[in-house]
């Protein structure tokens, strides 16, 4: 008996011994398989190069999140649950659960004040902070774990962050001297990101030496070999932007003759295309352009190829037929393209100095027909015409209208010549950067009348040889302080060249007045016209009453509103047919009649038909009493 009562005890104390063993290898086997799954998902997601997580990815994570669970429900007493904890908190994170990862991290300091994961918790909180734009408490979580004692490795993880939270602030100089702080530091977890960030930064700031240098040390630590490529290509990029055109030239053909890097060939031609523009290799440049529009035909890599020839065209050859052939090309190569909106706005460009250029040439020939007499109208049409050829091959571009109306014409008055001539020369000089064909048109200007558009264009042209440090600057800012010494251009004038200028300020009628002509010369007649209005009702405007009905009435009729703009000239010439103003408005009133003949037959008709209808309306009545 007593030795059987001792088998027993034996026995019994085994299977005590092996239940809690089991129990104790369940809940770490739990754990152990959470962890892997952890780091299977992170190979995933670091090994992939999309900014969303990969299918795999994102498959671990949540197995990860299924383990962690597990734990905390079945296992909630073990060692291990400070540790899913914060592995449900990173995956969580990861997921794009950021509202669940918080609660998972704060769970973890409430319950485990203690644990040696609190500081790492800390940051990942940091980081959820950043995320949901509350920057003030990310950066008072980041100022307190550098101030704390914390090993090399994490605070080298916190300057990173700091790095992540200065570069959403949109403090690019801070997040890169952040980045450097955490290469320095000894990041090893994510070395070559930081590295690549930072020369990222480097590119955005116009540092392209420093850039280079960071890609090249981002390279040997890179993660994965589609990494090392794009760190390659980033830094081809930097030396080129750094006029280093041996070395760009170097990696590029390294880069070409990787076969890993196949995949990446249209960008590898893009950037060697680029290269040799910057080389003066124009016409190799313009060669490979074309090759990648056909060879990679319908992609964003063509539709870039093409944006890139035609600012060529546009810029330095002046070729803008050719260039508006191109630009229209990008959004059919690729609408979806980084590059269609601002091919679209250099379009538009284009077509409106293709009507600047229609409106002024009927301009000059409405006003030669007027000026000259009628035995002499052939010869000055062929002479007319040469004139016209010349200043196509000077403008670097022949005819370019097609048989389809131009969308920019309806904004342009052919009669305006002066304003056309005014915005043309400011577009060859501001967009296109030829001084020379906006000062021939400044000087046909500046002899077509001595008036405020003759004034105006002679202080852009002084202003533009001041740009571009032309000596006839101050000779034009002299001639134009006496040919109109009272206007204000010449005060302008006057604080260009250091001249004392009377220190009186125009009255409220000619301020006003000016906002008006402001308004009128951009197309938005509505606004010219209330300012009109505003300076014709004060004080000061009855003394100018005849030129600001003159300019309502000229504004209405560019608004379509001819009855009220006849209605202005016919004030104009019979109560101030002295003024040139009224001289003016006789001969305006004859053109815009003949315009309203159309609307009056309508309009008449339709009074004849409704009496009509209303003649057979009254029979009909009758007819049926």
């Amino acid at each position: 008996m007593p030795f059987r009562k001792n088998v027993i005890k034996i026995i019994r104390s085994f299977i005590i011994t092996a239940l809690f063993f089991t129990a104790g290898c369940a809940y770490y086997n739990t754990f152990f398989n959470a962890r892997q799954f952890f780091k299977k998902a992170e190979y995933e997601s670091n090994r992939s190069m999309s900014p969303g997580l990969t299918g795999p990815a994102r498959t671990y994570y949540e197995r990860t999140v299924d383990k962690c669970l597990k734990i905390l429900e079945i296992y909630s007493n073990s060692r291990y649950v400070d540790d899913a904890l914060f592995l449900l908190g990173k995956s969580y994170y990861a997921l794009g659960e950021i509202g669940l990862s918080e609660r998972r991290f704060q769970e973890l300091l409430l319950k485990y004040p203690f644990s040696p994961l609190t500081n790492e918790t800390r940051l990942w909180l940091a980081r959820i902070d950043g995320e949901l734009n509350r920057h003030a408490e990310a950066e008072k979580r980041l100022e307190g774990l550098l101030l704390a004692h914390i090993p090399r490795d994490l605070k080298s993880r916190v300057h990173y962050a700091v790095a992540e939270l200065k570069e959403s602030q949109g403090d690019r100089a801070g997040a890169v001297a952040a980045y450097q702080m955490s290469y320095q530091t000894g990041l090893k977890e994510n070395r070559d990101q930081a590295l690549f960030s930072a020369a990222a930064h480097m590119d955005t700031l116009g540092r392209f030496t420093e850039s280079a240098i960071l890609y090249q040390r981002a390279e040997r630590y890179a993660s994965s070999h589609e990494f090392r490529i794009e760190c390659r290509l980033r830094e081809a990029r930097s030396r080129r932007l750094s006029a280093d055109y041996q070395q760009s030239m170097n990696l590029l053909r390294n880069l070409s003759a990787d076969e890993a890097a196949r995949n990446r060939k249209a960008e590898i031609e893009l950037e060697t295309a680029a290269l040799k523009m910057d080389m003066e290799e124009w016409e190799s440049a313009i060669e490979d352009y074309g090759q990648i529009i056909e060879d990679y035909s319908n992609t964003a890599q063509a539709a870039e190829a093409a944006y890139r020839l035609a600012r060529y065209y546009e810029l330095s050859r002046g070729n803008y037929a050719r260039a508006l052939e191109l630009y229209e090309k990008v959004s059919a190569q690729g609408r979806r393209s980084v590059f269609a909106d601002s091919a679209e706005t250099y379009k538009k460009t284009i077509q409106r100095w293709q009507a600047l250029q229609q409106v002024v040439r009927l301009g000059r020939a409405a006003r030669d027909s007027t000026d000259s007499a009628a035995d002499t109208t052939g010869a000055e049409t062929i002479e007319s015409s040469n004139d016209r050829a010349s200043e196509s091959r000077t403008n670097g571009a022949a005819d370019t209208e097609s048989d389809r109306e131009n969308p920019e014409l309806k904004n342009l008055d052919p009669k305006a010549l002066e304003e056309n001539l005014f915005l043309l020369a400011e577009l060859y000089w501001r967009q296109w950067n030829r001084p020379d064909s906006a000062a021939a048109l400044f000087q046909e200007l500046s002899r077509m009348s001595v008036n405020e558009m003759a004034h105006k264009a002679v202080l852009a042209w002084a202003w533009m040889e001041r740009t571009y440090n032309g000596q006839s600057a101050d000779s034009l800012l002299t001639h134009l302080i006496q040919s109109a010494p009272e206007s204000i251009y010449a005060d302008q004038a006057r604080h260009m060249l250091n001249l004392p200028v009377e220190e009186s300020l125009p009255d409220s009628t000619e301020i006003i007045y000016r906002m008006a002509e402001n308004h009128r010369l951009q197309g938005r007649y509505r606004e010219s016209v209330r300012f009109l209005k505003e300076a014709l009702s004060s004080p000061a405007g009855m003394d100018r009453r005849a030129e600001i009905l003159y300019a309502m009435a000229w504004t209405y009729e560019r608004m379509d509103s001819l009855d009220t703009a006849r209605a202005l000239y016919d004030t104009l010439s019979s109560r101030y047919s002295e003024t040139p103003f009224g001289a003016s408005a006789r001969l305006k009133i004859e053109e815009v009649s003949k315009a309203l003949i159309p609307a009056d037959s309508t309009a008449a008709a339709a009074d004849s038909a409704k009496a009509q209808s209303e003649t057979g309306g009254v029979q009909k009545r009758k007819n049926e009493k």
